[in-house]
């Protein structure tokens, strides 16, 4: 593991990132967040995640620590987002390791903010395009931004919403935007991790997921290169 000298993976998850409007922070590579068995701890409290159909097995010591899916019917469950109800901002440190349960331009879920079908925000990685997307949805209609993000590597992923754009940035730079002025609709806030959709068309994620970091607020082009330069180490990167 790679990491800046004088820090550790607590201080980079915990204290080297952006503080302000935080609402989730999960981190597979610090102790206090995981350390074995089902619960993914929230580091900023109150918000653990429970994996269902998963074990401790899921873990990998891969990059200091990450929680790995299979696309099958593995995914994590959380509580309630709803204070992330307008302008936000998703991080994930991730890795796309195999085709999803659906190899399309959508693919595979990392994130989702609701357990139900089109409300809230999503990311996504599509196997077949190596992209990463980041939507919001209004009336059962995904409005959102796509940035490339290359199969089988180590990404640093960040999408929001500001009123105005949807953006996404990659490993620390702008990538791409598309207009977009709605606020998101959310009826029902538990968060997944690795799935979204209904009964009949989960989408599932195949690979690597490291930490995410979920803002109740649109982070500024200075407050992510903070949060990648704070957690890049242990990637070797």
């Amino acid at each position: 593991m790679a990491i800046k000298a004088g820090e550790d993976t607590f201080y980079q998850a915990n204290r080297g990132i952006v503080q302000d409007g935080l609402v989730l922070n999960l981190d597979a590579g610090v102790d206090e967040s995981y350390n074995g068995g089902t619960t993914w701890r929230d580091l900023k409290g109150g918000n653990n995640a429970s994996f269902q159909n998963m074990t401790d097995a899921n873990y990998t010591s891969d990059n200091a620590g990450g929680i790995s899916f299979s696309s099958t019917n593995d995914y994590i469950s959380g509580g309630d987002t709803s204070s992330v109800n307008g302008h936000s901002t998703i991080c994930v440190w991730y890795k796309a390791t195999g085709v999803p349960s659906h190899n399309d331009a959508a693919g595979g879920v990392l994130f989702c903010q609701s357990n139900s079908y089109y409300l809230g925000i999503t990311t996504l990685h599509s196997w077949a395009n190596q992209t990463f997307s980041y939507g919001v949805v209004i009336n059962q209609a995904l409005r959102s931004a796509n940035g490339t993000a290359p199969n089988n590597q180590v990404n640093f992923c960040v999408g929001l919403w500001n009123g105005s754009q949807l953006q996404i940035w990659i490993n620390g730079q702008f990538s791409t935007s598309s207009n977009y002025t709605t606020s998101p609709q959310l009826t029902s806030p538990a968060y997944q991790i690795g799935r979204w959709g209904w009964s009949s068309y989960y989408r599932y994620f195949n690979g690597l997921i490291y930490n995410i970091q979920l803002y109740n607020r649109a982070l500024s082009g200075d407050e992510i290169a903070k949060n990648y330069n704070a957690t890049r180490h242990r990637f070797g990167v």
